[in-house]
């Protein structure tokens, strides 16, 4: 392939930078690109240093090669189904995805999760979310966005390019009651930061079921 040189991006400090504002109009979700850099210095002629020139330098510390990752991730919740009832909850668990492939996505980089109590059964705290911050209990707001401390990171992972990504919590103690209703929501996170955990509240969305033991 043949390799197309722009102007010179050094400017004096201690890194250079190159970021036309046209570029990034051409560029593509999912695709990946490379970029490629060399070096002169102020000799006349100048000494050029790049991998076709220099052999003892790898291709790898004049080139990065990266996936231009527009798309959002998305979770959902598999266990317990929407509009169900059931009487044992080990875990909340469901899958995160970064739709595409290993080679056009970031992946999956965590999983946050949020629970509310949908009915009261009389006990005023209907409609309220669980606070994962210091004892627990439904007692936060129904708001959009959430209070920060309704939502807990529950997975995460420490590479890369993994587009489809499982999940699972155990409800915490004392957490869930008979004959109440509650809903499970979860939000992911890819490794260029789409969707980054902001909590919006969207109605009907998740996983609403019934606990009845």
């Amino acid at each position: 392939a043949t390799i197309h040189w722009t102007k010179q991006v050094y400017t004096g400090n201690p890194i250079w930078q190159y970021g036309p504002a046209a570029l990034k109009a051409h560029m593509q979700d999912g695709v990946i690109y490379s970029v490629y850099v060399y070096a002169q210095d102020g000799a006349v002629p100048p000494n050029t240093e790049n991998f076709t020139n220099t052999p003892d330098l790898s291709l790898s510390t004049c080139t990065m090669a990266f996936v231009y990752d527009l798309t959002r991730a998305t979770a959902t919740v598999t266990y317990p189904p929407n509009t169900t009832s059931t009487d044992t909850i080990p875990a909340f668990y469901g899958v995160a995805q970064d739709t595409g492939t290993a080679t056009t996505v970031s992946g999956i980089k965590a999983v946050f999760i949020a629970v509310q109590q949908v009915s009261d059964n009389g006990t005023g705290n209907g409609t309220k979310w669980w606070n994962y911050a210091g004892a627990g209990g439904f007692t936060l707001a129904d708001n959009s966005p959430l209070n920060a401390n309704a939502v807990v990171q529950i997975e995460t992972t420490s590479v890369q390019n993994l587009f489809s990504v499982p999940w699972s919590t155990p409800p915490p103690t004392g957490m869930l009651v008979s004959s109440f209703t509650y809903r499970v929501l979860v939000w992911a996170e890819d490794w260029t930061g789409n969707n980054p955990f902001t909590a919006v509240n969207l109605p009907g969305a998740g996983s609403t079921f019934r606990y009845d033991t």
